[in-house]
């Protein structure tokens, strides 16, 4: 299989659809519990890598969001906050 770097969101979503499905067969079991399997094997992996470092300008919330001005001062701050917010949004692919 890819790397995690790799794949893209299509395809994150068609494995997640057969994860999430009710098996009618047992094919359909065997191929549920593969793309489980695989999912968690990939997190596993997205967990041992380092996150990248923060890019310039990015910021964990839009700026019609009520945390917006409220974080702003604090986050910028307080640069290993940013890092933080970056590495989990990364590890989650939100970024």
């Amino acid at each position: 299989m890819a790397p995690v770097a790799d794949l893209d969101a299509r395809t994150l979503r068609e494995l997640h659809r057969p994860a999430r499905s009710i098996p009618t067969s047992g094919r359909a079991a065997q191929a549920q519990a593969s793309a489980i399997r695989t999912i968690e094997r990939l997190q596993r992996e997205r967990r041992h890598q380092e996150p990248p470092c923060v890019p310039r300008d990015w910021y964990p919330h839009d700026e019609e969001s009520p945390f917006y001005r409220l974080d702003w001062v604090f986050v910028h701050a307080q640069l290993q906050a940013l890092q933080r917010h970056s590495a989990a949004a990364w590890r989650e692919r939100r970024a």
